[in-house]
């Protein structure tokens, strides 16, 4: 086999594998700005995470958010709630005006107005419940 073909091959493989990765991998969590959090948020029901992409709880919670997300999000959107994410190294305005102190922190807000901060712990079952709360 020439090192052409073994390209060829080797290429396929990756268009094939990477698609399928990032599907699983994506979320319905809208990604939050400086630019857009005002926005976005002024309207509606917002659960949204802030987090530091550098911070070991927050890549702790990475997964959980996203699996919740995934699990929820048809059913929350048809009754008005939205997920958000915030990274926080990228938009430390945002996160200063929200009174961000520690990672990753999870807050509740209502066209606009921050109403609470979770209090659960950051496992799936606790979020799930909280969430089904909401609705």
């Amino acid at each position: 086999m020439n090192f052409s073909t073994v390209l060829a091959v080797l290429s396929a493989l990756v268009v094939s594998v990477v698609p399928q990765a990032a599907s699983e991998s994506a979320s319905p969590s809208i990604i939050l700005t400086n630019d857009n959090f005002a926005q976005d948020v002024s309207e509606g029901t917002w659960f949204i995470k802030f987090y530091s992409p550098k911070c070991g709880y927050s890549k702790k919670l990475a997964p959980i958010w996203t699996e919740l997300t995934n699990q929820v999000s048809q059913t929350a959107s048809s009754k008005g709630v939205s997920f958000g994410e915030v990274d926080c190294l990228q938009n430390g305005e945002t996160c200063d005006s929200n009174q961000v102190d520690g990672y990753p922190t999870l807050f509740l807000y209502i066209n606009g107005k921050k109403i609470e901060e979770y209090p659960g712990a950051n496992n799936y079952d606790d979020l799930l419940q909280y969430v089904n709360k909401l609705y």
